[in-house]
Formats: structure tokens, sequence, C-alpha cells
């Protein structure tokens, strides 16, 4: 098989690159490990993400903050796009933050974020958040509140985008990618086990396996593994539906509810675990994530655990590229990876930065 680009990765960052790629009239070619099951994508790292839109805070100027704040405010187009495009539902849903203020150093976060964008970022005193939700647990200093969060259901924008793709013209090859195709310093391909697929440029979006490609791409794609976990928890028959609940967040865990369930679910982590490459759930962290989230809802106690998500994603250190060409191979190798927790997020922008670099 040829194809003018080869993507090596079908999760939500792959996909999204291939299917802009396609609708800017490249010939596209997406590699994924595993074929999907009743319509439905893999994505491993995708599907066990919260589906939290969250912008960095204000402060944080790097490339890659101010890139996902412009990604963020896309999502709604992108989303509105992607179900007119194919009929599928990605639950795309305002829901604001609640983030938690217990120290000092968060208190002067919270008032400069405030500072900064008073349209996004507000402060709520205890007595008024409470008013507003009495089931939370909310903090004597109060709580910032950020209008520009949102959430979706990664698994049904995986299937979207996988339809969309397919749609588009996107071609598919299911197999494990075992090895890079050269000519000399130029990468024409890779090899899976049944067939070899050339292409005149190759893009790796494989999240942690990424490096374990090739041993050049591991030198200018340095990426740790973080072990994510997340807990879905159901309502009981009776109790109304959190329409009105927003995200919940104190540190690194959320509380997130559910609009593709109609809201009677919540979510709840995700933990960041590094474990190397060992992807299996723990009684114990699964604890901590419970003990944790009831100090904010306690409602939770009510609740009943319904599944268990795991899954490694992608870190780079902070200041390495997300995308790049890989050097040395003339503009014929790339990596889309390393996004961490903000995979999601970044997705509209790198699918549009990967037209400018590589269409």
């Amino acid at each position: 098989m040829k194809t003018d680009i080869l993507i090596v990765g079908g999760g939500i960052v792959g996909l999204m690159g291939a299917w802009r790629l396609a609708q800017a009239g490249r010939q596209v070619c997406v590699v994924e490990q595993y074929a999907p099951v009743h319509g439905q994508p893999y994505g491993s790292a995708s599907v066990a993400a919260l589906g939290a839109l969250v912008p960095y805070p204000p402060h944080r100027t790097e490339e890659a903050a101010n890139a996902q704040r412009e990604s963020l405010a896309t999502w709604p187009q992108v989303a509105q796009e992607l179900e007119a495009a194919t009929g599928l539902p990605t639950y795309y849903h305002n829901s604001g933050r609640w983030q938690w203020v217990h120290t000092p150093a968060q208190a002067e976060s919270a008032a400069h974020a405030v500072q900064a964008n008073s349209q996004q970022f507000s402060m709520l005193n205890q007595a008024v958040a409470q008013q507003q939700q009495p089931s939370v647990n909310v903090p004597t200093e109060g709580v910032l509140h950020c209008t520009a969060t949102a959430t979706v259901s990664p698994p049904h924008v995986l299937a979207a985008l996988y339809q969309a793709c397919m749609q588009a013209g996107v071609k598919f090859a299911f197999g494990k990618a075992e090895q890079l195709l050269r000519d000399a310093e130029h990468v024409t391909g890779v090899q899976l086990a049944t067939q070899k697929i050339y292409a005149a440029k190759t893009v790796l979006a494989m999240g942690w396996q990424t490096p374990l490609l090739d041993g050049a791409v591991a030198q200018v794609t340095p990426v740790t593994p973080v072990l994510g976990q997340v807990v879905r928890y159901l309502l009981p028959e009776g109790m109304a539906p959190l329409t009105d609940l927003p995200m919940l967040r104190c540190g690194s865990m959320y509380v997130v509810a559910e609009a593709a369930t109609g809201f009677r679910s919540v979510l709840v982590g995700a933990t960041k675990e590094n474990r190397g490459h060992d992807a299996r759930p723990t009684q114990k962290s699964m604890q901590q994530l419970h003990n944790k989230a009831c100090d904010l809802w306690p409602v939770l106690d009510e609740l009943i655990p319904n599944y268990t998500w795991v899954g490694l994603r992608p870190k780079v250190p902070r200041g390495q590229a997300l995308l790049q060409a890989v050097p040395q191979t003339h503009n014929t190798l790339y990596t889309a990876t390393g996004h961490g927790g903000i995979g999601l997020c970044l997705a509209p922008h790198t699918g549009r930065a990967l037209v400018r670099m590589v269409g």
C-alpha cells in the first residue's frame, strides 16, 4: 500500500490529524494496532481520559499553555463540526469548574487568575458556593470558578473522529507497526506483520509507545509513560441527575458529571503514577481517589462504583516539542506525542498544526 501521509496511532491525536489532513486534500492512511469493536476504536489513553477540557491558568505563558488555551476555544466548533458530519454525539458540555483553594499560595494563584481574566475566572466565597451547591463540601477559603471549562466524552469523540475519517477517505490498516522502513536517511513507511505501507511522510502518534519503535526517535522524543486510573460511579435509583453540578477539582483530582449518561454517573480521577509500563489497576489507588473525592463531595459515598479505566499517558519534559520533525530524516518522519493529560485539549490545535507542518 502507498499513501501520501501515514499516521501510526489511532487515538484522538492521530485521528484528528488524519481527518484534517484528508480535508486538506491529502491521501492519508492510519495504522492502529487494534481493530474497532462494534465500530468503537480503541485508543487506550484516549478512552481512559476524563474528558475534561480545562484551560491552563493565565500565569502559564509557555508555548504549550498558550496553544492549549487557543485549542480549547475552538472545541465547541470542532464538536459541532464532528456531530454535523457524522451524526454521532460528542457530548460537549460547558460544565464550568470549581477549584478548591486551601493554602495561601493557592489563594494568590486564584487572585492572579481573576485579575488576569475576570471574564473566565471568579472567586466564590464559602457561603455563596454552599448556597449554589449544598451537597459540596466547600473549603473556608472558597473556590475558584472557571466558566471556560467544559467536558466531552472521549470514547464518543473517538468514534466520531473514526467515522469522520472514513467519510473523508482516510484508509485504515490494523496491526502492530513493527519497524520503520528506510531508504538511507529517508523514512519510507512502516512494516506490519502482514504488509508494508509506504508513504512520503510518516507521523508517529503512538503515545508512550512512540520511542519504542525506533532508537533514533527515542533520542529526540523522551517520552515517559504515566499511569492514569479513573473510576465511574452510577447514581442510585431515585437520585436526580447531576445536571447542575460543576466539575470539581482539588489538586490533580477531578469529579466530573457525565453528559453521555444523562448526568446519571460521575467520573473520578485521574491518578498520576510513575510505574513504568505497568498498566494494572490497583485497589489502593482507587481507594485514595474515592476518599479524596468524598472530601469534596460526600454524596459520592452513596453512589455505586461501576467501572475502572486505566491508561498510560505520554509525558515529555516541559518545553519539549509535542509535534516535531525528527532530525536527519529529511522531513519524512514526524512525532506527535508527549501531550500527557492535555492531549484531548490540544487535539484541535494538533490537527491544524499537522496540516501546516506535514501537509
